[in-house]
């Protein structure tokens, strides 16, 4: 306590003893305002001074009055010197040693509204050791120097918080420990109460900061982690990091590059706890510029990048094998670009929002084409579509069919132009045939059909109405030779006499080798594969007349050589079918198929039979028209292209004879690369078997195997999730002929 400032409360300069002396004369006619309580009271061992003269008091007990102050204590030389209690003007009260009228040694100080402090006092100060505590609560334990809190010291504040380690001038500096009133911890080297150097900082929730501050943040190379997973390591500036750093999310991401107020910027990675990693430029935390990210299945996406998302030119590979090059909107395909596809297809052009939209081609492994206008990945006004085996299809589309006016130009040269509906002659069009014979008048389901007049190669023309592509109802014929009939016409003969069309016939020979694997040694049995494969050859044997071999449940040995003999003990008119239904199997780096005999292994073994075997039988066959039926997983190997979309040429008996005469090599596959299903329902037939018997069955003209397909493809994919294919076999042989089905009765 300074004597000199409770004498004179605002005087705050030490004066010297001998001004005291005088201001104590002056003042000796005041009389003070209270009096010390006796709880004040010191014990000493002095004499009581004598007189009223405190100038001559030394070496004595006195207690003596002034008007704004009261002393009681010991003397020396007229000043307080020893134990002795003090009272304020403004009610304070020091109980201590003093010296020379200043405090000194240890003492302690108490005011009216309860704030006090203890210890060491020297010239009026408190120098060392004490403590204090001021109205609101706050305590301070620890060193002194000239009244003010300096060395090692503790704060206990009153809302809980609390500061221990060293204190300079009254505030933490130095090494020190500070826990809030939440209970967080700041601990290390201290600056005016804040962080500064290696620290750690501890969250009352549990999250934990360590590494160089500065100004109480962090600053430098530091560590944080949260209780919610999240982690980062790196450089900081101001809890931010700031340089190069890595961040650990709670989702398990991990980002690690150049940061940037917690954002990755510049170069960088970032790694999804999937196993998805972009790697590249960065801009606010977000990919932007060249980047690329590497999906956990496989997938690729590079380019330039905004905002997260591929903007500009980039480049996408997919996981199945697929590849797009070209310009992205916000990661969406968008504007030009060319995609390839597993399988060998090619489309290149526009897009819109992931979508083919706008000019482009698409060309199909096969050999088809497509060139013109596509509207949210469906053909749409005017194109152009090439088979690769020469038809040829020019005109309107909507939505993916040849629907408006078109022309179709069949290989074998027979022209239709006209209106299509959805891939079928429908409406008003001509037909030229490669004979010569010329239709104009109305379609319906791709034939002659309604009013229509047709002028036949021969010479004859005939003008009425049609029926499903024969003369029927009212219709007048002029012959070459002159004669002419009038009158009603019934499937394409005269009323008068003939009701019906002569049948188709077929004098070659039909054989049959079906194949139906169930009950496997080593892998899963199938439930469907053998009723197919009987309830076809009941079919085939019963109204088409086949001779038929069935192999049920046969190891490899046995299929293989059944194959061999079926195929090469044969005479050039033949017509052989081949059924498969059992397991099959791909092996993608060598874009081969298998099919797998009841002993065949999980993994490729010596037991797998390759569809390249079965080409090369099938390649060197005597027999004119082979047909493969293929029921089973991962059949497209043996594709060469697709009779989706294609238009059927009208069967005339000009062309039954031309499909007889050429060479035929086809294949109809109950899939793609793709698995397929064994069954659905309660059904005792696979999808793909049950509507290919039943049109077997329910058939009574001469059929195709693509019209046989297409009715199957129709049953399939409105049921299923897989798709039909129908094509040539590509390098046996082919040459535009058709596997012809002709009922006995």
């Amino acid at each position: 306590m300074k004597f000199h400032q409770l004498t004179y409360q605002n005087n705050y300069l030490k004066i010297i003893k001998y001004s005291l002396l005088v201001i104590f004369i002056f003042i000796l006619s005041f009389k003070a305002n209270t009096e010390i309580p006796e709880k004040y009271k010191i014990e000493t061992s002095l004499p009581n001074c004598k007189g009223t003269n405190y100038v001559n008091w030394t070496d004595c007990y006195g207690e003596y009055i002034f008007p704004r102050n009261e002393y009681k204590g010991e003397w020396k030389n007229g000043s307080f010197h020893g134990q002795g209690v003090l009272r304020e003007a403004w009610g304070g009260i020091y109980v201590g040693g003093f010296k020379n009228n200043l405090a000194n040694g240890f003492g302690r100080q108490e005011e009216l509204d309860g704030s006090w402090w203890e210890g060491e006092f020297k010239n009026d100060w408190l120098n060392g050791n004490g403590s204090s505590e001021n109205t609101k609560g706050d305590k301070y334990i620890g060193e002194f120097k000239e009244g003010i809190e300096t060395g090692h010291g503790k704060w206990n504040w009153s809302d809980g918080s609390s500061y221990e380690g060293q204190i300079v001038e009254g505030s933490p500096n130095g090494l020190g420990k500070y826990i809030d009133q939440y209970g967080s911890i700041s601990e290390g080297e201290f600056k005016d109460f804040k962080l500064v150097g290696r620290g750690i900082f501890k969250n009352w929730n549990g999250d934990f900061y360590e590494g160089n501050f500065l100004d109480g943040f962090l600053d430098g190379e530091g560590y944080f982690s949260k209780t919610d997973g999240t982690e980062a390591k790196g450089f900081f500036k101001k809890d931010y990091l700031n340089g190069k750093g890595v961040w650990k999310y709670a989702n398990g991401n991990v980002a690690e590059g150049n940061f940037k107020m917690d954002k990755l910027e510049g170069y960088g990675t970032y790694t999804y706890s999937n196993g998805d990693k972009y790697e590249g430029q960065f801009k606010d935390g977000q990919f932007h510029g060249k980047g690329k990210l590497t999906y956990n299945d496989g997938g690729v996406a590079e380019g330039q990048w905004e905002n997260d998302e591929l903007n500009g030119y980039g480049k996408f590979y997919f996981e199945n094998g697929d590849k797009y090059s070209g310009n992205y909107i916000n990661g969406l395909m968008d504007g030009k670009g060319e995609y390839l596809f597993e399988n060998g297809d090619k489309y290149i052009g526009f897009y819109s929002k992931n979508m083919k939209h706008g000019k482009g081609e698409y060309i199909y492994s096969n050999g088809n084409k497509f060139i013109g206008t596509f509207v949210w990945g469906l053909e749409k006004g005017y194109g152009v579509f090439n088979w690769s085996g020469a038809d040829k299809y020019e005109g309107d589309w909507k939505d993916g069919w040849r629907t408006g006016k078109g022309k179709y130009i069949y290989e074998s040269g027979t022209i239709y132009e006209g209106d299509f509906i959805e891939n079928v002659a429908e409406g008003m069009g001509t037909i030229i045939y490669s004979d010569g014979t010329k239709y104009v008048g109305e379609f319906k389901d791709g034939d002659e059909h309604g009013q229509g007049s047709i002028k036949y190669s021969n010479g004859d023309k005939y003008i009425g109405q049609f029926e499903n592509a024969y003369e029927h109802g009212q219709g007048k014929m002029i012959y070459a030779n002159g004669a002419i009939y009038e009158g009603l016409w019934e499937n394409g003969k005269e009323a008068e006499g003939k009701t019906t069309l002569a049948k188709f016939t077929t004098d070659e020979k039909y054989y049959a080798l079906i194949i139906g694997n169930n009950n496997y040694e080593k892998l899963e049995d199938l439930d469907n594969a053998v009723n197919d494969a009987k309830d076809l050859e009941k079919v085939l044997k019963e109204k088409y007349g086949f001779k038929t071999t069935i192999l049920i449940d046969e190891k490899s040995d046995e299929t293989e050589n059944a194959i061999i003999k079926f195929t090469q003990n044969r005479d050039k008119n033949d017509n052989i079918l081949i059924y498969y239904a059992g397991h099959g199997e791909l092996i993608k780096k060598q874009k081969r198929g298998y099919w797998l005999p009841t002993d065949a292994g999980s993994t490729q073994d010596s037991k797998w039979l390759s569809n390249n075997n079965i080409k090369d039988l099938i390649s060197s066959s005597d027999a004119k028209h082979i047909l493969l039926v293929v029921d089973s997983c991962f059949s497209g190997s043996l594709m060469r292209g697709s009779g989706e979309n294609k238009s059927v040429e009208k069967l005339t008996v000009s062309a039954v004879e031309r499909f007889k005469k050429l060479k035929t090599r086809l294949v109809m596959t109950s899939g793609g690369n793709e698995f397929v299903a064994d069954g659905i329902g309660n059904s005792s037939n696979s999808v793909f078997a049950e509507p290919l018997i039943k049109a077997l069955r329910d058939n009574n003209d001469v059929i195709r195997s693509i019209e046989l397909f297409q009715t199957v493809q129709n049953y399939v994919i409105n049921n299923a999730d897989q798709t039909p294919n129908h094509s040539l076999i590509h390098g046996t042989g082919h040459n535009g002929g058709e596997f012809l089905f002709f009922p006995k009765s």
